[in-house]
């Protein structure tokens, strides 16, 4: 049941997003070029070697985000948060 809120390109600051929290908003959906050149905040690994690819502070890379999308790791990069590619 996906309703969308904001347009594509939309700005979006704490103020917005508790509105549409109290509104009722639950997830929110990003396309995977967002998160290129974000910083993790915890390590992050691959099951089932539990061997850490990306380690905390790390800026994600296209290689990463691939690994993060095949491995369906993308809980652990924050909560509530959807990736679409």
């Amino acid at each position: 049941d996906e309703k969308k809120v904001l347009k594509i390109g939309s700005k979006i600051n704490i103020s917005i997003a508790k509105k549409l929290h109290e509104q009722g908003l639950k997830n929110v959906l990003f396309p995977s070029d967002f998160f290129l050149g974000k910083y993790v905040k915890n390590n992050l690994s691959t099951d089932p070697s539990n061997e850490v690819f990306l380690t905390s502070g790390s800026p994600i890379s296209k290689e990463n985000l691939d690994v993060i999308i095949e491995s369906n790791i993308t809980d652990e990069l924050t909560t509530h948060v959807t990736i679409f590619h």
